[in-house]
């Protein structure tokens, strides 16, 4: 019997679209899952992950926003990550450009620094968590997904998600 990513084996279905007995009494337990049957984690450590996940989450919308460079989350940020981040900026300075250009004497907004509203986190693995996070940018409210794992030591953010 083969292992899932999670841990537990790797159920296939039969003919009839059911899992074998061995594998099924070998699934959690309905009404929890492998989230539930991981070591708690400290409470320190969730809130670290719940700051740099703030942190972060701010720092990406200014750097959207222009008021930040993006080479400043670079220590903070996988590479992919990094990179994503980094070309989002560029375009979307680029329209920002394009949009001065086409309407010139409109003054641009004044910048309001992003309000964390929210953040919760999950673990979905040890060393691996998944944060939501909601932030009030200007009078917009936005969401956004990290994925932040411990890499030798270290805790990055590997996926960040902007909407």
């Amino acid at each position: 019997m083969s292992l899932s990513p999670s841990g537990y084996p790797a159920a296939t279905l039969s003919p009839q679209g059911r899992i074998p007995g061995e594998a099924r009494s070998a699934l959690p337990v309905a009404g929890t899952s492998a989230v539930t049957r991981l070591p708690t984690s400290s409470a320190q450590e969730v809130v670290k992950i719940r700051q740099l996940a703030a942190s972060v989450a701010k720092a990406s919308l200014e750097t959207l926003a222009g008021t930040r460079q993006a080479r400043q989350l670079s220590r903070l940020l996988s590479q992919e990550a990094f990179s994503l981040l980094e070309r989002r900026a560029d375009l979307t300075q680029k329209a920002r450009s394009a949009q001065r250009a086409s309407v010139p004497n409109v003054q641009p907004a004044l910048y309001q620094r992003p309000q964390i509203r929210s953040a919760h986190s999950c673990r979905v693995a040890p060393g691996i968590y998944e944060i939501s996070v909601v932030i009030m940018d200007r009078q917009r409210y936005r969401a956004m997904a990290l994925r932040i794992e411990q890499i030798q030591g270290r805790w990055l953010v590997t996926v960040l998600q902007i909407g």
